[in-house]
């Protein structure tokens, strides 16, 4: 220390630590040593160990966040490809349940590489940790919806096997079923998607994926939970249906003439067919069952629906005929019903499409022949009463060998899906739970306002409709601003003189050749149809509405080897975006 007066020595023997002045107003100057270059080395050291340890961190945090991302991505992409086969066969091969759990393992490791420590620094880091949140919220809310379709699946499986090995009853099934989706969708209703805002375009992407998948998967699954929910009711009932076995080689609008009629109960998944009758032996007088529909009144009363269950088929709505069929046989019967059940030689060969065969008057009825029995082989018997012994004996015995401990309930209903779409089987019921059920899976019969419907009925009592042929075009252009429909349809009668007599239609007092076709082509139009003009051979007969539809309705007559055309042209406002093109239940299909 220099100082004019007087020097002070370093008293603690080192660099300076402190330093006492006697008199601290006198400026006093202080010279420090320069520092040992062995201590800044170890500074510079020091410095660039914090700095690689920085680097490192850095590294392995960004590098953590990337896999996470990418191990999210591949889990949602996963689950994407997933969702459009999610069928019984994958179940049962182990495919999607492996594809699952690969897809969890994917989110397993996106939440790992996330919430590494040495990425808990960033979460704290304005928007950078927005994304980390984000990434991580969805990785693990995609993990909880893989884990549990994951477990979904295997319990589906589980419950076949029960149901299979008679554990539980069918009704039990359905049950269990029932109780797994509402289970999921509970689970699957609070998930956490994390932040919504400020996030990079992928990761917004992905978010904006996750959420959309989410939607459709709550709507898949509350499909499933009110279709699962009217079939537990319905098969644990105790439910009775009226059954009505129709015939395809003998149409109606939207289904088969009814040939056979009784009453089905249905209770803790046990059926139990009762004595199925012809519809001719329970006629009733007119107006003992009113008609409460105005349209139907108005375009077939003059027919006496409500006296023959047969005439009920000259409206494709199944809504409005099925309550005029329970009531019609309980005033016959005196029995209640809770609902209507409509099935035909396609639902049959579905039922026995499992492997089932059953037994009819010693005659091995199995899915390869059904058909060909009910809709012609059949009707090589003469005896009218033999036939319908044959028809009642397989009805009773196709539904008994349905709900049967030998059949796969899951298979059941795959093999009913076609017939379901096709209008080969139809129910309508009391119940607002079960009929929810036929509604949302198509077997209630019902049209809408943009419907078109071509259906050609039966009025010659013979069984030609195999072998009538139909084939449709139907074109559109916008006029205007008006949409400009055209329907062209050909009508081919390929009846031939091989065919059992019963089939080509013995009766002469109608005046026609044997093989010639009558009948009522009806065409229901959307509502809004306007401008309706049709070109074509024979009369129109009924011209107005028909619930929700435009209807016209033409006499028909085609000879053997020969074909009818009629070109329908309407118009519709040109709001119009859809026409929904509905099955007849014709068998070969309209074309």
């Amino acid at each position: 220390i220099e100082h004019p007066d007087r020097s002070y020595a370093d008293q603690s023997g080192g660099p300076f630590t402190q330093v006492s002045i006697a008199r601290p107003s006198t400026a006093v100057t202080m010279k420090l040593p320069p520092l040992p270059k062995q201590r800044r080395r170890r500074r510079i050291i020091a410095a660039g160990a914090i700095a690689a340890v920085l680097l490192i961190w850095a590294l392995l945090a960004i590098s953590s966040v990337f896999d996470g991302r990418a191990a999210a991505l591949d889990g949602l992409d996963r689950l994407e490809g997933i969702r459009d086969r999610f069928e019984i066969e994958q179940l049962e091969s182990g495919e999607l349940v492996a594809e699952l759990s690969t897809a969890s393992n994917d989110f397993s490791s996106a939440q790992s590489e996330l919430r590494a420590l040495w990425v808990a620094p960033l979460r704290i880091v304005p928007w950078v940790g927005t994304q980390i949140r984000s990434a991580d919220a969805l990785s693990n809310s995609a993990s909880i919806v893989a884990d549990e379709l994951a477990g979904a699946a295997e319990r589906v499986l589980e419950v076949k096997e029960e149901s299979q090995a008679e554990t539980i009853t069918k009704a039990g099934a359905a049950q269990e079923l029932l109780t797994l989706v509402r289970s999921a969708r509970a689970r699957f209703s609070d998930l956490d998607l994390g932040p919504d805002g400020g996030l990079i375009g992928a990761l917004e992407d992905a978010r904006g994926r996750f959420d959309e998948e989410r939607t459709d998967l709550d709507a898949t699954l509350a499909d499933a939970e009110t279709a699962l929910a009217g079939m537990t009711e319905f098969l644990s009932g105790p439910t009775t249906y009226l059954l009505l076995s129709a015939n395809t080689s003998e149409m109606r609008a939207g289904s088969g003439r009814f040939l056979i009629a009784g009453p089905v109960s249905i209770n803790d998944g046990e059926i139990t067919v009762g004595d199925l009758v012809p519809p001719e032996d329970i006629l009733l007088e007119p107006d003992a069952v009113e008609i409460t529909d105005e349209d139907f009144a108005a375009n077939w009363s003059s027919l006496q629906p409500t006296v023959d269950l047969r005439n009920l088929g000259t409206t494709p709505r199944f809504d409005v005929t099925a309550p005029l069929a329970a009531d019609m046989w309980e005033t016959a019967t005196g029995q209640a019903v809770d609902g209507v059940l409509v099935i035909d030689p396609v639902a049959l060969q579905g039922i026995l499409g499992t492997g089932a065969s059953v037994d009819v008057d010693g005659l091995k009825i199995d899915a390869e022949n059904v058909f060909s029995f009910v809709v012609f082989d059949q009707y090589w018997e003469e005896d009218k009463p033999t036939r319908r012994l044959r028809q009642r004996e397989l009805a009773s015995a196709a539904l008994s060998a349905a709900v049967s401990a030998d059949t796969d309930l899951v298979e059941l209903v795959e093999a009913l899906e076609v017939a379901v779409a096709s209008s080969h089987i139809l129910a309508w019921s009391r119940s607002a739970t079960q009929q929810a059920t036929w509604e949302l899976i198509g077997a209630a019969g019902q049209i809408g306002a943009d419907s078109l419907m071509a259906s050609l009925v039966n009025d010659g009592f013979n069984k030609l409709d195999t072998f009538v042929e139909i084939s449709a075009r139907v074109s559109s252009s916008r006029e205007a601003g008006d949409v400009a429909v055209a329907l062209s349809l050909d009508l081919e009668n390929t009846a031939g003189p091989q065919l059992p007599g019963y089939v080509l239609g013995p009766y002469d007092w109608l005046g026609v050749e044997l093989g010639t076709y009558i009948g009522t082509l009806i065409i229901n139009l959307p509502g809004a149809a306007n401008d309706i003009d049709i070109d074509g051979p024979g009369e129109i007969v009924v011209e107005g509405t028909d619930g929700p539809t435009r209807l016209l309705a033409l006499s028909v007559a085609i000879d053997a080897n020969r074909v009818a055309t009629y070109d329908i042209g309407f118009t519709l406002p040109s709001g119009f975006q859809t026409i929904t093109i509905e099955p007849s239940a014709r068998v070969p299909g309209v074309q």
